[in-house]
């Protein structure tokens, strides 16, 4: 039976330019779409920038007042702290926040009505458990990547454990967990099935005619960015698009863009405006890193569910974590961090157009059941197996 709430328990800050909270809004409209009342809790964070007067329905492109959101109170000094430059300060002042909002969230919880309690954050899920058990309440952990060892008995006291990834939930199980459901993440169709043509996209945006391959989302190391900024150097006829990033990434990839006149650094947009350009866009890359875990083992990219929906070609490093969602029949896989492959790669793609759209046609098809209300539904069924 289909639980007739969802108690979704973040400690993202919202707005946010990160790709996490596009995920746990998406996911609660979905949960709302399934039949579902859902309220999404949420700290209190300082923001800066344009998100200070951002709306956030619009911001993420989400129904307005699709879900309840509830902000809690927390005390929260990690932008002062990251000002220093001290790490050891940043990750003290995360911690802070992390236990104040946790020792909000629980007697909050105690007061819930009866429904499903869900959770990205093992710490929550681990202080939460026993209250949850206490009451009857199912409680699901989202897990994106391996959590440290020493929380792994946090992944026993859930209900259930889902996993992004295939390998991560292989991994997840060895750590003790009774009872996963792998769930890749999913993609909104409805905001992509009214886009113009390619041209008409390219016209809006005011681009040139020169072919643009793009990159959207943050710019951390492990995204394999760098890989593609080398590449753009081999192709010095493509508009190499970087859209998004923020911080110290953001202001790198801007000072290595002035060696590179073909790199352009765009910079942050909300979500809402991304389908635009993946449409207007020739390619879409996915360049992820094989040295770090979470790319190559853990992660289900956000944006390579847009880019399939948007129905632009996508090149894409052959990772497992990628094989969960790509093949050689729907993309063109590369080897990672290989910038002469990923040039190679691209080109190819502007060179045979015509097999170039037949991946892109197979890619769109592939997506049609990844959505985000699959998903939900998906969990819900989850979820009432664990306590029947």
């Amino acid at each position: 039976m289909t639980p007739p709430r969802v108690h979704y328990i973040s400690n993202a800050r919202l707005p946010s330019e990160r790709a996490n909270t596009l995920q746990t809004m998406r996911m609660c409209e979905a949960f709302s779409r399934a039949g579902t009342e859902v309220t999404l809790f949420h700290p209190w964070r300082k923001q800066s920038g344009a998100l200070k007067t951002a709306d956030i329905w619009d911001h993420y492109g989400v129904a307005r007042d699709a879900f309840a959101i509830r902000r809690l109170p927390a005390l929260d000094l990690l932008p002062a702290a990251e000002r220093t430059g001290i790490g050891a300060a940043a990750k003290g002042a995360f911690l802070l926040q992390t236990w104040t909002y946790t020792a909000i969230a629980v007697p909050v919880v105690a007061a819930l009505p009866h429904g499903l309690v869900f959770t990205r954050e093992i710490f929550i899920a681990a202080a939460l458990a026993p209250l949850c058990r206490a009451r009857g309440l199912p409680l699901l952990y989202e897990c994106h990547t391996l959590p440290n060892p020493r929380l792994f008995p946090a992944l026993r006291l859930v209900d259930g454990v889902l996993c992004v990834s295939e390998t991560l939930a292989a991994q997840v199980r060895e750590a003790g967990a009774r009872h996963v459901l792998t769930a890749p993440n999913g993609v909104d169709l409805a905001r992509y099935g009214n886009l113009p043509t390619r041209a008409e996209a390219r016209r809006t945006l005011g681009w040139d005619a020169r072919p643009v391959a793009a990159y959207t989302g943050q710019l951390f190391t492990w995204k394999g960015v760098g890989t593609l900024i080398e590449a753009a150097r081999r192709i010095p006829g493509v508009r190499v698009m970087l859209i998004g990033g923020s911080g110290r990434e953001l202001a790198e990839a801007r000072e290595r863009a002035r060696e590179i006149p073909n790199l352009e650094v765009v910079g942050q947009i909300p979500p809402s405006d991304v389908p635009l350009r993946t449409r207007a866009a020739d390619v879409l890359v996915l360049p992820n890193t094989a040295k770090d875990t979470q790319s190559r083992e853990h992660t289900s990219p956000l944006k390579l569910f847009e880019y399939f929906a948007s129905g632009t070609p996508v090149v894409a490093s052959d990772l497992p974590s990628v094989r969960d969602i790509a093949h050689p029949g729907n993309a063109r896989l590369v080897a990672p961090d290989d910038p002469a492959a990923l040039a190679d790669a691209i080109t190819w793609s502007l060179e045979h157009p015509g097999p170039a759209a037949a991946l892109a046609e197979r890619a769109r098809a592939d997506v049609e059941s990844r959505t985000w209300l699959r998903r939900a539904q998906d969990i819900l069924r989850f979820a009432a197996s664990l306590r029947s």
